[in-house]
């Protein structure tokens, strides 16, 4: 593993398949999950929580329903004194702005993206949340 980890879910396999591949060219290694439970369960993996530089990449709705792992993982790093988790929200299209933001303590939202959106911009986002 990379000193770069993300933690990608979404519902849709072509999707994640695009947003690892720009992820990859971000700089991170990327972990695939296809539910909100595995997403859920793989936030707490040491691969993820121990990397100096910890990305979450995941729809709204998901966030929602793993604030509190996703947040005992931020409380890790933060005790551990690592680099805050960094967290990109997908919202589907027409629902930012509308839909409550998830609560997310100790994390760091880097960009709320509205699907569709430019695959260049995840990238670009991820890429710049390294320096």
């Amino acid at each position: 593993m990379s000193d770069a980890v993300c933690l990608l879910g979404d519902d849709s396999e072509p999707l994640r398949g695009l947003m690892r591949d720009a992820l990859i060219a971000g700089g991170y290694d990327v972990l695939q999950v296809e539910s909100s439970t595995m997403f859920a369960t793989r936030a707490h993996e040491p691969a993820l929580v121990w990397a100096p530089a910890m990305l979450l990449v995941l729809g709204q709705k998901w966030a929602s329903q793993c604030a509190v792992p996703i947040s005992v993982s931020a409380t890790m790093r933060q005790q551990l004194n690592l680099a805050p988790a960094c967290v990109i929200l997908l919202y589907e299209l027409g629902t930012l702005g509308v839909v409550e933001r998830p609560d997310l303590h100790h994390c760091r939202t880097l960009a709320m993206l509205e699907k569709p959106f430019e695959i260049d911009v995840l990238r670009e986002v991820a890429r710049a949340s390294l320096v």
